[in-house]
């Protein structure tokens, strides 16, 4: 046939390549813009921060007491601007600004206790509790899971930086026991079912690293019934 004489309407025209999806363009800019920036800014001051203390225990420049008090300030400050700058429309900068103050006031009572025994282990637990307490407080108030997540996790994680190697095991479980709880009612207020998930596999890691160290076989008894205990909450949760 003579294409010559084809209507041109009877051509189909090409198609035209699809045009990208603004709405996922715009997100994954916003990700990298809003979010992954603050993350390298907050790990780049949690490094400079760790630098500079470097720095000025090697000089000798401040005693362990004052390194101690000059961390502890900087993450109560970092804790205190957080919700700040969330009312001032800066919601993930601000959440983001407290869970480092969060950190590096875990990782100050560590110092303390650990490294230069200003504190003893009682003092060390309870500071610990206080800071998980005050971290979950925070991430209720501020509807922020990530907050949330810090929280169970430093809370799971207290009785192993404190611990003294002594068999603990009432006390350690029973608190786990408390920690479960007070997750299960966070995750259920909030719709976080994520807390649950990592409230679980931190209960199963401690059950595992406690009994590797510890267990014995006349420790049967409270053993089954701590695990009955942790197998029914969990359930529940379910």
């Amino acid at each position: 046939p003579d294409v010559s004489r084809t209507p041109a309407a009877s051509i189909p025209p090409h198609a035209a390549p699809p045009a990208p999806d603004a709405g996922a363009v715009e997100s994954l800019e916003g990700q990298i813009g809003g979010r992954w920036l603050l993350y390298i800014g907050m790990a780049t001051i949690l490094i400079g921060a760790s630098y500079f203390v470097k720095l000025a225990i090697d000089n000798e420049w401040v005693t362990p007491a004052m390194r101690i008090l000059l961390g502890s300030a900087t993450g109560v400050l970092l804790v205190a601007a957080g919700p700040w700058f969330g009312r001032r429309g800066y919601a993930l900068y601000g959440q983001i600004l407290a869970g480092g103050g969060v950190a590096l006031l875990y990782i100050c009572v560590y110092a303390a206790f650990n490294y230069y025994a200003l504190i003893g282990s009682n003092a060390a637990f309870t500071l610990m509790v206080l800071i998980t307490g005050g971290a979950a407080a925070m991430a209720d108030r501020e509807q922020s899971q990530g907050l949330a997540l810090m929280a169970v996790g430093g809370g799971f994680v207290t009785p192993f930086l404190v611990s003294s190697g002594r068999d603990a095991q009432v006390a350690l479980f029973g608190y786990d026991a408390v920690l479960v709880a007070g997750t299960m009612v966070l995750a259920r207020r909030r719709n976080w079912p994520a807390l649950n998930a990592a409230s679980f596999v931190l209960t199963v890691a401690t059950l595992a690293a406690w009994a590797a160290v510890h267990y014995r076989p006349d420790r049967w008894l409270t053993t089954y019934v701590f695990l009955t205990l942790f197998v029914a909450m969990f359930i529940y949760i379910r």
